[in-house]
């Protein structure tokens, strides 16, 4: 089964709205767990079973992860603006946070999922930080002791709305921007290697490098590689 685990009846509410009138959710016998039921049956070889078409395109995709594997998939990491925007709010709705002063941190202890998210941001001109958070340890979670892996955070500078929570949203505070991405080392090469200039055919002659930043040959900065 599908299950979705929220304790905020606005998440759930979002997830039902985005899902349309052909799926259910049916809370189970937890607390905050929600099953995704699909609500028409499919008739086969005379007999009536219940296909769900999220759960077999998940399973087509080979998206069926645990959590420790989860990662953002180039059709979405490439899709639209509005998209990615959306996919930026929902993993921030849950695993994103915003303090009273409107700084924004995302916190997972999946590394790939906190870098595919951290490119998402960058390609939307979004700026960010990744670094570490807490360390590995062992936490009592209903009574059980659980280990707790190493948690990454991405630090965000935007004054976008990154959040569908309103809880959230109201916290969103307009900064001053620093709009740049400084150098923070150069390391010289123990070998030499070939290079080539070019000039990108536009009137401001811009291209991206890695990390989506914008740059140019000029006559103050050579190509990056």
């Amino acid at each position: 089964s599908i299950k979705i685990a929220s304790d905020d009846i606005e998440i759930i509410n979002k997830i039902q709205s985005d899902l349309g009138d052909d799926f259910i959710l049916t809370k189970d016998n937890s607390n905050n767990n929600y099953r995704i039921v699909y609500k028409y049956l499919y008739n086969i070889s005379n007999s009536s079973i219940r296909i769900n078409p999220l759960k077999r395109h998940l399973v087509e995709n080979n998206w069926n992860f645990t959590t420790s594997f989860k990662f953002i998939p180039d059709i979405y990491k490439y899709s639209s603006y509005e998209q990615r925007l959306e996919l930026v709010k929902g993993l921030m709705d849950t695993d994103g946070s915003i303090s009273k002063n409107g700084n924004l941190e995302f916190s997972n202890s999946n590394e790939t999922l906190v870098d595919d998210l951290a490119s998402v941001l960058r390609s939307m001109g979004i700026s960010c930080t990744k670094g570490l958070g807490r360390a590995p340890h062992q936490k009592i979670i209903k009574g059980k002791i659980c280990n707790i892996k190493q948690e990454y955070r991405l630090y965000i500078r935007t004054n976008l709305n990154l959040f569908n929570l309103s809880r959230k949203a109201e916290r969103i505070k307009k900064k001053k921007l620093f709009l740049n991405n400084p150098i923070v080392d150069i390391v010289k090469l123990d070998c030499k290697k070939e290079s080539t200039c070019f000039l990108v055919d536009n009137e401001e002659h811009l291209y991206l490098t890695g990390d989506f930043i914008p740059t140019h040959n000029s006559f103050k900065m050579g190509s990056i590689s």
